[in-house]
């Protein structure tokens, strides 16, 4: 089922019925990539080629309007990563895309050997507000049991502290915040470096509510740590947020152009599978189900952490909008 891109009769129903009417009508995106893939080189994945040519902000509010209807959006942007990625090309794409727009907010693409000095001198000309390093750019492939210093190094994080940057961290290991380790530098960086602010993509890569759960703990107490919703499809690893951080510490975001590969991630034992579109034989499957999008299944995760808290209105916008604020706040 190749249908990535494509906004399906499931797609608009699960949208009309259940999240039209509860979305603000102010949504800000914390977790939205713009690229180039001619900027990825020859390890781009399947899916971004599989999409358009130029991934800009025109293309992901266009996406986006089409998906969820008519709202003011807003986001924080990054690069889209590879292994090949050129990363000059793709920050001065994004730079040039954002240019002008006051109601969002831009991180750099940081390679492992980006300088404090390198990234002083791009918030400068560019305005970055923050810092995104990824796994897929260590030396040494494959990178999925890195450590956090292999791709987000100390000098990286003293820069954010001195500049007061967004730090986006991706973490990988498989047991994600789960994992002694990464819970273990993450609490010890911001720690020693207040100043900085750390937004944990994927809930924490806690795509296993039991990475969550357990992993979650190690962070109590810090004040300058923040989750986004990207991607999560189960609910439970949201609500487990909700609850030991409060809503002012979760950020909507859709993880564009993920938000439009149709399929799921799940929780399975104690790690996960991402069962998309292309990837599965669906109707083979008893019933015959249809995957919608993974941006759809996201929302409809955050809706049910939401509600299994009871949180109204209120909340709400400090999710969608309120919390980027003070995220962003000088």
């Amino acid at each position: 089922m190749t249908t990535n891109w494509t906004i399906r009769e499931i797609d608009a129903r699960i949208v009309r019925d259940r999240l039209q009417g509860w979305l603000p009508e102010r949504v800000f995106d914390a977790h939205a990539h713009l690229y180039r893939v001619c900027d990825l080189g020859s390890k781009a994945g399947e899916f971004a080629r599989s999409g358009p040519e130029i991934a800009g902000y025109g293309e992901w509010r266009a996406r986006m309007t089409e998906l969820l209807g008519p709202r003011e959006f807003a986001g924080f942007f990054f690069p889209m990563p590879s292994a090949t990625v050129d990363v000059a090309a793709a920050n001065s794409f994004l730079a040039g895309e954002l240019a002008g727009r006051k109601d969002c907010r831009r991180a750099m693409l940081a390679s492992p050997s980006t300088s404090a000095a390198e990234i002083a001198s791009a918030v400068a000309e560019f305005g970055f507000r923050g810092i995104k390093g990824y796994h897929l750019l260590c030396p040494q492939q494959p990178a999925m049991q890195a450590p956090i210093a292999d791709y987000l190094t100390e000098e990286h994080f003293a820069a954010a502290h001195e500049l007061g940057l967004v730090v986006v961290l991706h973490m990988v290991k498989d047991r994600a915040l789960a994992d002694p380790a990464n819970s273990g530098d993450i609490r010890r960086l911001c720690v020693r470096h207040p100043r900085m602010k750390l937004l944990l993509a994927h809930a924490g890569r806690c795509f296993n509510p039991l990475h969550a759960e357990e992993g979650m703990v190690a962070l109590d107490g810090l004040r300058n740590v923040w989750f986004d919703s990207s991607a999560v499809c189960e609910s439970a690893s949201l609500e487990i947020v909700l609850r030991r951080f409060g809503p002012e510490r979760l950020l909507y975001g859709s993880d564009f152009p993920v938000a439009f590969q149709r399929g799921r991630c799940v929780a399975v034992g104690d790690g996960f599978i991402w069962l998309t579109g292309d990837w599965h034989d669906w109707k083979r499957m008893i019933g015959a189900p249809e995957p919608s999008l993974v941006g759809v299944e996201s929302l409809l995760a955050l809706q049910r952490a939401m509600d299994a808290r009871g949180f109204g209105n209120a909340e709400k916008e400090l999710i969608f909008g309120g919390n980027a604020e003070q995220l962003f706040a000088d």
